[in-house]
């Protein structure tokens, strides 16, 4: 039954990425390039989308794959590539409730949830010291988001003790914040990369940064918790766990820094922040365990209740403030797709 439940949860929300045919700005090009047809060459030379991606859903498309087919496929791939390096541990029903909380359960994945997914099974060999297929796993999620190279500082994180840690992350973001746009625009202008001159340039006069007290008040949340009951903890954690959650509270002390400077650096830290899903689940489960072997059922229940809040309030935030993003919802039962947008 353990490993029934989350196959059953898998296919459900697989099932509801695969229904679903538009929702928000971004969907309206992954559709009309997916439909657009032609040759191979035709959709490698599309002027938007990384390498790989295109020839993902050319492959697909070439060989009779429909709509609705490709984002079930995808939705499923996203999530079980992100959790296959846990799948057999005791809190992956957790990780599901948590996932929910964080990001719908991502069944509204793009070509950056695939980068994602894939830079999270790197860090599992990353641990394992297989560090030529952690290296693989990168370079495959570039080809999917070019903003996935960013996690090739993985290895200095998890080489640094956590009070290097925190000097890592703010001097690391401060220099993000100051210097990465003008470093990648005159790499991109150096090597000709005009697609990607164009869109640094873009972001960098556009999008400007943020401080909100909320979101800090959410990774502040983050972070205490997972730093308090980490001692309790560490001696249930594999390797991996303990790694998820140093990269989280990297990705956590980073991105509050680089926010501040664009909102576009969100891209850049869900590498590490995304690891909330591991860590936060593996150590909701085991200090329950701690606090129930000592019979600390009063802390359990406070603990417990504040985590249930925290997603709950969390949950809502999204719906509230990123609602163009999750409605209307289109389905493939309509009788003809029209442009959300």
């Amino acid at each position: 039954m353990r490993r029934v439940l989350p196959a059953l949860f898998l296919l459900s929300l697989a099932t509801l990425g695969g229904i679903r045919w538009a929702t928000g700005t971004d969907w309206d090009p992954y559709w009309e390039f997916y439909i657009s047809g032609g040759s191979f060459q035709d959709y490698m030379s599309y002027w938007h989308f990384e390498p790989g991606f295109k020839f993902v859903v050319w492959l697909l498309h070439d060989v009779g794959v429909g709509y609705s087919e490709w984002l079930f496929l995808l939705t499923f791939l996203v999530i079980a590539i992100k959790f296959a390096p846990i799948y057999r541990r005791p809190y992956i029903l957790v990780c599901f409730l948590v996932l929910f909380g964080m990001s719908m359960a991502d069944i509204f994945p793009t070509r950056e949830a695939i980068a994602v997914s894939l830079v999270t099974v790197s860090a599992y060999y990353l641990v394992e010291r297989r560090y030529l297929v952690y290296l693989i796993c990168v370079v495959v999620a570039c080809l999917f988001h070019s903003t996935a190279i960013i996690f090739l500082v993985a290895p200095l994180v998890l080489a640094t003790s956590y009070r290097t840690l925190w000097t890592l992350a703010i001097v690391g973001g401060l220099l993000s914040k100051l210097f990465l746009y003008s470093a990648i625009i005159l790499v991109t202008e150096h090597l000709g990369l005009t697609d990607l001159l164009s869109a640094a340039e873009l972001y960098s006069d556009s999008v400007s940064g943020r401080i909100s007290l909320l979101s800090i008040g959410q990774k502040a949340f983050i972070l205490v918790f997972s730093l308090s009951v980490l001692p309790k903890c560490r001696e249930k954690l594999t390797p991996f766990e303990l790694a998820s959650v140093k990269l989280l509270c990297f990705g956590l002390i980073s991105s509050v820094i680089l926010e501040s400077g664009s909102q576009i650096f969100n891209r850049l830290t869900i590498y590490f922040v995304s690891f909330e899903v591991i860590a936060v689940s593996a150590l909701i489960w085991f200090y329950s365990k701690y606090l129930i072997e000592r019979k600390g059922y009063l802390t359990l229940l406070i603990v417990f209740s504040a985590v249930c809040i925290f997603y709950a309030v969390r949950f809502y935030g999204l719906l509230k403030n990123y609602a163009d993003l999750y409605y209307p919802f289109e389905t493939v039962f309509q009788s003809s797709h029209r442009a959300v947008y």
